[in-house]
């Protein structure tokens, strides 16, 4: 098997712990992510194996990741043009993550009315690195744990919005993300 080139994590049990599994269905120590997450596919837990791709992938490529995962859904005729608009802004800043483009995504995702996978993913850009306080304020970091959980958040509730075809999208989400962690964002043009 390809290695995780991607992910810098080594430690499985503290990436899970890191995504927010409970202690007592934490993996044993010294499991790779990569055979964790092969573990999950294996099981079928497709939702703890999105929430833990989305925590060992490094931010930016989890953010890029989502959004690729989201596209597919903007190329249908009667998708919300609020959801396309954010996934515009969300482009925008993983094509030139600056800070400009991560507090405008912010504001975008705070003006949307409606809840949505793409207004997840502005908040995952947001909380991706940066203070989080007002730009005239004192800096204020945020979790670093915040923005895989807004991914997977963005993933989750994108499949859940495709109902007959959950699980097929999950998958294809994963199969994805295990690219992006072998080979990085290269992956996402490749697909």
């Amino acid at each position: 098997m390809t290695e995780w080139t991607t992910v810098l994590w080594t430690d499985a049990r503290e990436l899970a712990r890191q995504s927010g599994v409970e202690e007592e269905h934490l993996p044993t120590s010294e499991v790779s992510p990569r055979a964790h997450f092969h573990a999950l596919r294996k099981s079928a837990d497709r939702v703890q194996a999105v929430g833990f791709m989305a925590a060992a992938l490094p931010r930016a490529e989890a953010i890029a990741w989502a959004a690729a995962c989201l596209a597919p859904l903007a190329e249908r005729k009667e998708y919300p043009p609020v959801r396309r608009n954010l996934l515009d802004y969300a482009q925008r800043w993983i094509d030139q993550p600056s800070d400009e483009f991560r507090r405008a995504m912010f504001a975008q995702a705070e003006q949307a009315s409606e809840d949505s996978p793409e207004k997840l993913l502005g908040y995952a850009i947001f909380f991706s690195g940066g203070s989080i306080s007002d730009p005239d304020l004192e800096p204020v970091n945020g979790d670093p744990a915040v923005t895989g959980h807004l991914v997977a958040g963005a993933i989750i509730s994108a499949a859940v919005l495709k109902r007959e075809e959950t699980n097929a999208f999950l998958d294809k989400a994963l199969d994805l993300g295990e690219k992006v962690a072998v080979s990085g964002t290269d992956a996402l043009t490749k697909t």
